[in-house]
């Protein structure tokens, strides 16, 4: 599956009616997930030699550290038998990298960003942004996205 490029705009545009149009955005982007990279560069009309991404959002589903343990077949608790994990490191081409683990009753966030951002800022404006969101959708949807809180003050 390809990394696909989105612009949003943020404006004056209601909190409901933002996400909405985001999501069909979305929807529709789906039926490129598997296009050749040639042709998403030349579709998302960024000329050379600028790159096609300067951030990466990765929304992924996720399950507890525990959960599912005991879902495991016994075929593959054989398999794994005298296997240690040693170490783990995460990697990424781009300079700025969120993922938000969907963990089924709640998310994670995990910021990879050069040395010039402190990531867990970048896990709480997220966190802040999304709370907004929220509230927004739940009391007052026409809010102007524009207008949502994406910081506390720290």
């Amino acid at each position: 599956m390809n990394t696909l490029p989105v612009r949003i705009r943020i404006g004056e545009e209601g909190a409901e009616a933002s996400v909405r149009r985001i999501h069909l955005q979305l929807a529709e982007l789906m039926r490129h997930e598997h296009a050749r990279w040639r042709w998403l560069s030349v579709a998302a009309q960024v000329p050379a030699p600028t790159p096609l991404f300067s951030a990466l959002l990765n929304y992924r589903h996720s399950r507890g550290a525990n959960e599912g343990a005991s879902e495991d077949s016994e075929e593959k608790i054989r398999a794994r038998e005298g296997i240690r994990r040693l170490a783990g490191e995460g990697r990424t081409n781009y300079p700025f990298t969120l993922s938000v683990d969907d963990l089924g009753e709640g998310f994670g966030f995990t910021a990879q960003v050069v040395d010039s951002i402190e990531p867990m800022r970048v896990c709480r404006m997220m966190h802040v942004a999304l709370a907004s969101l929220v509230e927004a959708l739940e009391g007052a949807p026409t809010t102007a996205v524009s207008r949502l809180k994406v910081a506390d003050g720290e």
